[in-house]
């Protein structure tokens, strides 16, 4: 069965050329914003003479409004969003997991109180939550992923509450049971494991969701702290000058985009590979 899924996702991979291109623009990402091939130009050097300046052969994508170099802007700003969208994403998935576990196995009482306090955040809508939490906490990356980490990990936890109900039924936990294996070494040691392909799935549509949350509360003003930038705050900035410098809109709002699209594409193929069902509706 492993390697009929594993040949599946790769006749799929090989067939579907927006899997080619959400793989390769990722990497592509992945590398900018570690620094390979890149200068160690500052981001931060202003040339007020070349203040929302056109592209040209010194900078490739034009300046901002205080003629910083808005390729080199762009760049650093990719760090930030990148490492807000998976320190967010391993903050709600820890939680989304944690709460889905502990309400899929035990249930009864236990799964109706998680389930509504699941329903009361699921009900409330995302933006009031985050211009609220936002507004009590200082600006800076860290109050980001909190902010973030907290509010996006209930479809997360419905999802391992779904996969723990039907694991939990299993022979072989049964038969832990039996020989009286504590509760939390059956969650942990035979729960987890088999639903683990399943979190890693989601795990990938948790980065797509806080990149977009976190461009969202950049252009709200929740972003990060000036001087340090994000794609979310260079869009905010962007839009004072959007007459005379469309190009500082443009970029930032494309890599967006399709950075969004591409973690949702690679989910569809994992999902692909960790899910029979899916297998069936890939032929």
């Amino acid at each position: 069965m492993k390697n009929r899924r594993l040949e599946l996702a790769k006749r799929t991979f090989l067939r579907d050329k927006g899997m080619w291109f959400a793989l390769a623009f990722l990497l592509f990402i992945v590398a900018i914003a570690i620094g390979i091939g890149f200068t160690d130009a500052d981001p931060n050097a202003l040339n007020l003479q070349k203040m929302c300046a056109p592209p040209d052969s010194e900078n490739l994508f034009g300046t901002d409004e205080l003629g910083r170099d808005y390729l080199t802007r762009v760049i650093y700003g990719a760090r930030v969003s990148l490492l807000v969208g998976v320190l967010a994403m391993l903050a709600s998935v820890t939680i989304g997991v944690l709460v889905g576990l502990v309400a899929g196995y035990f249930g009864g009482v236990v799964d109706s109180i998680l389930m509504r306090i699941v329903d009361v955040f699921c009900a409330i809508p995302w933006i009031i939550m985050v211009t609220v939490v936002g507004l009590l906490f200082q600006k800076g990356l860290a109050s980001i992923v909190i902010v973030i980490g907290c509010f996006g990990w209930m479809e997360i936890s419905r999802l391992v509450r779904t996969e723990t109900m039907t694991a939990k039924n299993r022979e072989f936990v049964h038969y832990a049971e039996l020989i009286g294996v504590p509760k939390w070494k059956i969650i942990l040691l035979h729960i987890l494991p088999s639903i683990f392909p399943v979190i890693i799935t989601a795990a990938t549509g948790a980065i797509a969701n806080a990149i977009m949350v976190e461009s969202a509360m950049s252009f709200l003003g929740f972003g990060v702290a000036a001087p340090q930038s994000s794609w979310g705050t260079l869009l905010k900035t962007a839009q004072s000058t959007l007459s005379k410098a469309p190009h500082m809109a443009i970029l930032p709002g494309v890599l967006i985009i399709c950075t969004i699209c591409s973690f949702n594409k690679l989910g569809d193929l994992l999902r692909l590979f960790v899910e029979p069902r899916a297998m069936q509706e890939g032929k």
